[in-house]
């Protein structure tokens, strides 16, 4: 299948040849055939034609977005149900190497060489997420791929995300196989928790942060625990299954606290694991209780794009200076951010300001990224977002 050619404009190839999946569309030649292209479109991407014309790969291409093609395929073939298919079973056998259980992010858009695509696997149940134009148009075929690889029970296509409108797309949730009629089951670390794939937050549950939460749970047995931006529980569950002795769950969303509370009568950890529903900021402001040896702070994104850069950080150090006076001496924090912009480095700044703004001393004990299911693109660092400081708080 001949697909319509793009041409770069001279001299534009090199960060495509240097293994950049992205083209931004200040590097595109947008003739009259490119802007008559609907938006996500499959083209065929070629060097300018003064070099040559050369064909470089296959994609799909929104003449609308700031990152206006996305490579699929440096073959050049057809994207048809055998490429997606082929695909998705490449990426779930990935993951079974690395989990006992199907409860893992299957698909990580550019990592998996299918961009802007993401497919949270439950199960049976699947949580189908499409970022960009030219995802919306294959998700028909992805959709079938799906049913031919795997016996999906349920499906459910969560494209309420903001980011979607920079595609020119529109925002909806629904049910595209099945009906769910009770909360979805997740597994993590051999605890079920529940979940609603439909109102939830994203795709219903973060996988990424399913190593972490291990990890702070370790250290979690006869301590006090406060689990703040907790969603559906997964830090403060994790830790009071592990033995802390006292958990607090805190968030602003009632609905998602409702499920905390029914995972943890499940689990009969109810008797020393409580839900509050309350703005973080405002509850490290007003609270006046006993301190906490363990403090979790898993935001959501401060930092959304570039220009929230500068206000982002001081929101970060804002949050953790107001934390701070609520850890005991020697006791732990784990930090968490997933804003993509914001580098490790800066990250590390931001705890170092504030703890100085709170007059505490620390140490960094570990820096951690997000799980295996959220593979790293080498050459697209956009895709290591998730990034989080475990430290110890002294006088």
């Amino acid at each position: 299948m001949q697909y319509p050619k793009l041409f770069l404009k001279k001299g534009s190839h090199h960060r495509f040849k240097n293994g950049s999946p992205w083209i931004y569309s200040n590097e595109i030649l947008l003739n009259a055939e490119a802007k008559a292209l609907i938006p996500g479109s499959l083209v065929t991407l070629c060097i300018s034609e003064e070099s040559g014309g050369k064909e470089l790969g296959v994609g799909y291409f929104n003449p609308h977005s700031l990152i206006s093609f996305r490579l699929l395929s440096e073959t050049i073939e057809e994207i048809n149900l055998n490429f997606i298919t082929k695909k998705i079973k490449n990426a779930d056998s990935l993951r079974q190497q690395f989990f006992s259980a199907p409860y893992y992010r299957m698909i990580y858009g550019e990592a998996d060489g299918l961009p802007g695509l993401v497919i949270d696997r439950y199960g049976d149940t699947f949580s189908l997420q499409s970022n960009t134009a030219g995802i919306e148009l294959l998700t028909p075929l992805i959709v079938e791929a799906l049913q031919k690889s795997f016996n999906v029970r349920h499906l459910v296509l969560k494209n309420d995300t903001p980011v979607r409108m920079l595609e020119g797309l529109d925002l909806y949730s629904r049910e595209e196989i099945g009906t769910l009629l009770e909360p979805t089951v997740i597994i993590e670390n051999d605890i079920e928790f529940l979940c609603d794939l439909r109102e939830g937050q994203k795709t219903g549950w973060f996988y990424d942060q399913r190593d972490n939460r291990k990890f702070v749970a370790s250290f979690a047995k006869n301590k006090s625990v406060l689990d703040a931006y907790s969603y559906i529980g997964g830090f403060g569950i994790n830790c009071a299954v592990n033995g802390a002795k006292e958990v607090i769950c805190l968030d602003r969303s009632e609905s998602a606290l409702e499920y905390s509370r029914e995972t943890s009568k499940n689990l009969k950890i109810d008797d020393h694991i409580h839900f509050q529903k309350n703005n973080v900021f405002d509850f490290f402001e007003q609270y006046t209780g006993k301190l906490f040896d363990i403090i979790i702070l898993d935001p959501p994104a401060f930092i959304k794009s570039r220009k929230d850069l500068q206000a982002g950080v001081k929101g970060y150090a804002k949050l953790l200076k107001m934390a701070l006076p609520h850890v005991k001496t020697d006791g732990f924090v784990f930090f968490a951010s997933c804003s993509h912009h914001l580098t490790l480095e800066l990250f590390q700044d931001v705890v170092s300001q504030g703890v100085l703004s709170a007059k505490r001393n620390a140490r960094i004990l570990k820096t951690v990224g997000a799980g295996m299911d959220h593979p790293i693109h080498p050459h697209l660092l956009e895709t290591q977002y998730l990034k989080g400081i475990f430290f110890q708080v002294s006088s």
